[in-house]
């Protein structure tokens, strides 16, 4: 079992090589690690990220371009937890992990963002109190710099790392995907998707 565990959670509204190319920092920066991919639930989506129908992929095809690419991926595994409704919120799936890995040390991997909100979620002190966190931050940021910003996570600066975000994918957005369907602007999808991803997408077409 590895020691430690990144859970990835996300929309994947398609999956990008955005998302793909941060799996690999993500392993390559914690050793002896393995990812976990979580995708986010359609509901979730439309209730908590308030998107409506007409921006969303269904559940099943999301989890259809996630198993196609991310599944043969070498140490990382996809959990359909949150699309089976067993937890939608991050400390919950994360103490489920923590449950199926009970010696390894669970991590939630995302953007520096949303550093500015993990104190407001559900049960947020447990949250950074109890998990590691792998920050993707501006390429010019560095930890002490970061933690002057937020100094309401200094406390807790121990429970985190930071990886600066690659210039190559920052302008790489699963919005901009789906605008592009919607264009007709497939060399943009083909840039910026695996091959199999875009092929499902061409095939599939725009959101109905």
């Amino acid at each position: 079992m590895a020691a430690n565990i990144i859970a990835y959670g996300g929309t994947f509204n398609p999956l990008t090589n955005a998302h793909v190319k941060l799996i690999d920092m993500a392993l390559e920066a914690i050793k002896d690690s393995i990812v976990v991919v979580i995708p986010t639930a359609q509901k979730f989506m439309k209730t908590w990220k308030k998107m409506d129908g007409t921006s969303i992929y269904d559940d099943a095809f999301r989890l259809q371009l996630l198993k196609a690419v991310v599944q043969p991926m070498d140490r990382v595994v996809l959990s359909t937890v949150e699309l089976e409704g067993i937890t939608y919120r991050t400390y919950d799936t994360l103490a489920h992990l923590q449950s199926l890995y009970p010696t390894s040390t669970i991590w939630w991997m995302c953007g520096d963002e949303k550093c500015d909100e993990l104190l407001n979620w559900y049960n947020g002190q447990a949250l950074v109190e109890t998990y590691h966190f792998l920050m993707f931050t501006r390429i010019s940021e560095d930890a002490k710099t970061y933690f002057m910003d937020h100094p309401q996570l200094l406390p807790y600066q121990h429970q985190f790392t930071f990886i600066p975000k690659v210039e190559q994918i920052e302008s790489i957005s699963s919005t901009n995907v789906r605008n592009a369907i919607v264009d007709g602007n497939w060399d943009y999808v083909d840039h910026v998707c695996p091959k199999i991803v875009a092929d499902a997408l061409r095939k599939k077409g725009a959101i109905a």
